[in-house]
């Protein structure tokens, strides 16, 4: 498999970022040769090391390379074949870093990455971004890292999806997080549970500056989600709550949301009664996109809900409702709420029970609404509201 790694260089005095360079490296002789080359690495702003074929054989010049590599601004592993152990080695030697930004791992780092990283915070004032997602770090690493963010105050970004810690783990990070965080991503981590969900919803009204937080297929259950929902964040734009048992808890949470801008309820066995109990959302200004794919007991009658609770100056600009039950009476209900909006929002209908007979509705052929009917009975798969509709129609009635 070929390892690949990409350099920005920026051309010595000058603030232009320059170019990047991508390089194909098929032999550990022409790694080594590329790594070798201090004189272009001292002015590298980027190290991305990418590939099973950089792997703990090459350490050495890797190692070297991240010391020559003096300016660096982000330094990343993307499914390397170094292990956790050489990564670990590989942090000590970044040493004190006053530009690095960015510190991201991905496949083989665990818990010896997460305890270097941790030690290795306090020399890099100007991180912000930090992420460790889809890798084996497990409980003792997370805590090892959460005793530690107390010396990054201004990282910025958390990335933590698909990793091994359990809940406590978990929830001793939520509880040490920095203030000034605005993006947390924990998504695909089942054993995150109620104890995290405590901990966030304690925390999550004194996260000011968060605007982005994935808890989507998590362990949380029913109560834990209610809980966070009833503390509601101030700041937060942009909440994933896919695959979780959502309940009745949004009917009263939208006041603890008031800047939420993207809501995603993909696969949270929404019904037609969850969809009236979202009417207070959909009435927030700052809406912009509502996911609901996946929930398959949302039929007509819950669409025409969410179409009845739509203001008539709603700024809504993508409606989810691909793979739901929703036909053609959802549709059409859709239509009218929408037909005296000059800029209606894009709906995904794909895969829902709409069928080709909604196009012999004139309410239907009159209307601006741009909608996704991919896989639904007797449509063309390449109908597209509003551009198609007219052409479909005619088709459909010649047909009859």
């Amino acid at each position: 498999m070929f390892a690949i790694i990409a350099i920005a260089a920026t051309p010595s005095g000058s603030d232009d970022k320059g170019a990047e360079m991508l390089v194909e490296i098929d032999s550990p002789a022409r790694m080594r040769e590329l790594l070798a080359q201090g004189d272009e690495l001292h002015s590298a702003s980027r190290l991305l090391f990418c590939g099973e074929s950089i792997a703990d054989d090459l350490e050495a010049p890797v190692g070297r390379a991240i010391t020559a590599a003096t300016k660096l601004v982000e330094l990343s592993f993307a499914d390397t074949g170094l292990s956790d152990a050489c990564l670990a080695r590989l942090v000590d030697r970044l040493g004190r870093r006053p530009s690095l930004e960015s510190l991201t791992f991905h496949g083989l780092a665990g818990d010896k990455t997460a305890t270097a990283v941790a030690g290795t915070l306090r020399h890099l004032p100007a991180l912000v971004d930090l992420g460790l997602d889809e890798t084996r770090v497990a409980s003792a690493g997370l805590r090892e890292l959460a005793r530690h963010f107390t010396e990054s105050p201004q990282l910025e970004r958390l990335r933590l999806a698909r990793i091994d810690a359990d809940d406590d783990a978990f929830a001793e990070c939520i509880r040490s997080l920095p203030k000034r965080l605005k993006l947390l991503e924990l998504f695909d981590n089942p054993n995150l549970g109620e104890q995290s969900a405590a901990a966030l919803s304690d925390a999550l009204p004194t996260m000011t500056q968060l605007e982005y937080l994935s808890l989507s297929v998590t362990g949380i259950k029913r109560d834990g989600v209610s809980r966070m929902l009833r503390s509601g964040s101030p700041s937060l734009r942009d909440l994933s709550l896919d695959s979780l048992d959502v309940g009745a808890a949004l009917e009263d949470a939208s006041t603890k949301f008031p800047r939420i801008s993207k809501l995603s309820l993909r696969e949270t066995d929404l019904t037609d009664a969850g969809c009236a109990e979202l009417a207070a959302w959909l009435k927030l200004e700052s809406l912009r996109e509502l996911n609901l794919t996946y929930n398959r007991r949302i039929t007509s009658s819950g669409v025409k809900s969410i179409a009845k609770s739509l203001p008539a100056g709603s700024r809504l600009q993508s409606l989810d409702l691909a793979s739901t039950s929703c036909g053609n009476e959802g549709l059409l209900a859709l239509v009218a709420a929408f037909s005296k909006h000059e800029r209606p929002p894009t709906v995904d209908l794909s895969a829902t029970k709409v069928t080709a007979a909604v196009f012999s509705d004139e309410d239907a052929i009159a209307s601006s609404l741009r909608v996704n009917l991919e896989w639904c009975h007797g449509v063309s798969s390449n109908i597209r509201f509003p551009c198609a509709l007219s052409q479909a129609c005619a088709q459909h009635r010649s047909s009859e």
